[in-house]
């Protein structure tokens, strides 16, 4: 973008940025949720009204983890990490990740939040199924290849309601395909 006339004109360039600014914007919001030091909560963790809430170091619970669990035994030689939250957090800036909704499916998301229509995991699976059926053919292939490293590594997934709606999708374009044939 150029502004001003003649000498004095400037050029101005910055990136447009769009699903990652958001994605950082609603992930400090959520990071400010006081879990009582002895929990946390995630943008894409457990939700109650549509708002996320804290998810609970062991031996804590309550909706802010404030209540110690009776009878619950700290372990010395747990090698629990936990310790060292304090540290990251001072160093937020120079520590942050954002990672994509199609990244984050390929790792330890239950099922159950994959299956929950609403959840970021099951939008972006279903906005994959989606592009299965675009006009672009580069886009379908990306799509139906990142579809199918979750098939591959997701073994539970592939009896959900979800790999179903999956292979209709797929034999609908099958079907398309050969009859151009």
């Amino acid at each position: 973008m150029t502004t001003g006339d003649g000498p004095n004109q400037e050029i101005s360039c910055r990136l447009s940025l769009t699903w990652s600014e958001k994605a950082a914007t609603e992930a400090e919001a959520v990071a400010t949720i006081s879990c009582s030091g002895h929990g946390r909560a995630f943008l894409d963790g457990s939700i109650s009204d549509g708002q996320p809430v804290c998810e609970c170091y062991g031996c804590y619970s309550g909706t802010d983890c404030s209540e110690l669990s009776a009878g619950c035994a700290a372990d010395a030689n747990s090698g629990d990490p936990i310790y060292l939250e304090p540290f990251w957090m001072q160093n937020a800036v120079d520590t942050a990740v954002v990672i994509s909704g199609w990244h984050r499916l390929l790792s330890a998301v239950p099922l159950t939040d994959l299956l929950r229509e609403g959840s970021a995991s099951n939008d972006v699976t279903e906005m994959m199924i989606k592009i299965l059926s675009s006009t672009k053919e580069d886009s379908r292939a990306k799509s139906a290849s990142a579809l199918a490293g979750i098939f591959n590594a997701r073994t539970d997934f592939r009896e959900s309601c979800i790999a179903v709606k999956t292979l209709c999708v797929v034999m609908k374009l099958l079907i398309l395909n050969l009859s151009t044939y």
